[in-house]
């Protein structure tokens, strides 16, 4: 009996002893387990890629022909010059004056002559389709010939008038023979011109005959 008594207090320190053992293995097996998924949570949250290296994402939009960048260059060429200024270059006796489009121009033609005229016959030319006559009245059109000239501004692109007084226009100290007001119309180049066709001094002795200049006198053109 003495020796059964032995044999189970043996056989239950043997039975602690490998319970123990078994729960120090478990115990390991866990902390293995937890080391090992906390470093593989760690490696892929380095290796996750961040918001800042994604790749970033492709257009969609499908590339543009070469007919169409063209257009769009053009648009854009059409849009920068409808906003710059347009101005139109009116050409007088060699001289170029710059104008906006819709400016009021004022043309004169300058006239001075060593005696009283009777008579002249003159000629304007100018395109219709950048300037627009602005019609005054007589007097203030033809300053010193005034009621004597007889003009014709029907005429396309051309001013036609002429004067007679027999008393005589006195240009002897120098005067304007016309000033005609233009509304520009559109930008560009042109010119304006008066051509003296015939003029007459009161002593009948002629300054101009078709067109020729037989007595020397002063005239010029301009924009004012």
């Amino acid at each position: 009996m003495k020796r059964f008594y032995v044999f189970l207090m043996i056989f239950a320190c043997l039975m602690c002893m490998s319970l123990s053992a078994c729960q120090d293995s478990t115990a390991k097996d866990e902390i293995s387990t937890v080391a090992a998924n906390s470093t593989a949570s760690e490696i892929a949250n380095h290796t996750k890629p961040s918001d800042a290296d994604a790749k970033p994402e492709k257009n969609t939009e499908p590339e543009k022909t070469e007919a169409e960048k063209f257009t769009e260059s053009v648009e854009v060429t059409q849009e920068a010059q409808e906003e710059e200024p347009k101005y139109c270059t009116i050409n007088v006796d060699g001289e170029g004056y710059d104008a906006l489009v819709g400016d009021v121009v004022t043309y004169v033609a300058n006239l001075k002559t060593s005696s009283a005229l009777e008579d002249f016959q003159v000629t304007t030319n100018y395109d219709g389709n950048m300037l627009e006559l602005i019609e005054d009245d007589r007097a203030e059109m033809f300053p010193i010939a005034q009621n004597s000239v007889v003009y014709n501004t029907e005429l396309m692109n051309t001013i036609k008038f002429n004067a007679v007084n027999l008393n005589g226009m006195d240009f002897t100290q120098g005067g304007e023979l016309l000033v005609f007001r233009f509304m520009v119309k559109d930008w560009g180049f042109t010119s304006i011109n008066t051509t003296i066709e015939y003029m007459d001094g009161v002593n009948g002795d002629p300054y101009v005959s078709d067109y020729e200049v037989l007595v020397d006198f002063d005239y010029s053109q301009e924009i004012i």
